[in-house]
């Protein structure tokens, strides 16, 4: 998977929410389903806001913490 081959992980939190985005998704047909570029996109636009996020964060990141997505970074919540 995409998180996999960057090391990431999701906050458990998130999952629920990405499974109910991803469901919605699935509900609009058009020609941009089914072929991974929006997930693609999410977690592309999840790892910049991640990177800003740690870089606002003062001190030294834990190994974890670099491999976090939170639900901000993935645009749900604050």
């Amino acid at each position: 998977s995409m998180l996999k081959s960057d090391d990431l992980t999701l906050d458990p939190a998130v999952e629920s929410l990405l499974l109910e985005h991803f469901t919605q998704m699935s509900r609009i047909a058009d020609k941009e389903n089914g072929n991974g570029r929006e997930v693609r996109n999410i977690i592309e636009q999840a790892k910049r806001k991640q990177a800003l996020r740690l870089q606002q964060s003062p001190g030294r990141k834990s190994p974890e913490q670099l491999r976090l997505l939170t639900a901000a970074d993935l645009g749900f919540g604050n």
